[in-house]
């Protein structure tokens, strides 16, 4: 049985660390997602942004974005697709604390979230 209670345990505090480092990735990370109101080959404009809502500097910034199309050319300095299919922001270059990038793209809305990033404050 203190086997079991000890298994418990680890799953709660384990479940509990993953749900804080997702709210702290959230919360460094803003992603906003506008319709820019025009269409493009069938298809509805968006515009993204990205900000880095820390005073810290973030590499390494991945998001998912799932079946990730464009009827544009995605500017590839700001975004790119790795071989897992996740968003590379900055190419993995920093993203500074307070600073931002934009990008558009054409097709139905993608659900963008912060998948993993790394932290340097100095």
């Amino acid at each position: 049985m203190s086997k079991f209670i000890c298994f418990i345990a680890i799953l709660f505090v384990s479940l509990f660390e993953v749900s804080m480092a997702n709210r702290y990735l959230t919360e460094s990370v803003k992603i906003e997602q506008v319709p820019t109101g025009r269409s493009i080959q069938s298809k509805p404009e968006w515009k993204v942004k990205i900000s880095n809502q820390c005073t810290c500097t973030l590499t390494l910034l991945k998001l998912t974005c799932p079946k990730f199309l464009s009827s544009i050319e995605v500017n590839p300095p700001v975004i790119s697709i790795d071989v897992d299919g996740h968003c590379l922001v900055k190419t993995l270059n920093p993203l500074y604390g307070g600073e931002f990038v934009e990008f558009m793209y054409a097709w139905d809305p993608i659900q963008f979230q912060v998948l993993d990033f790394i932290e340097t404050c100095s």
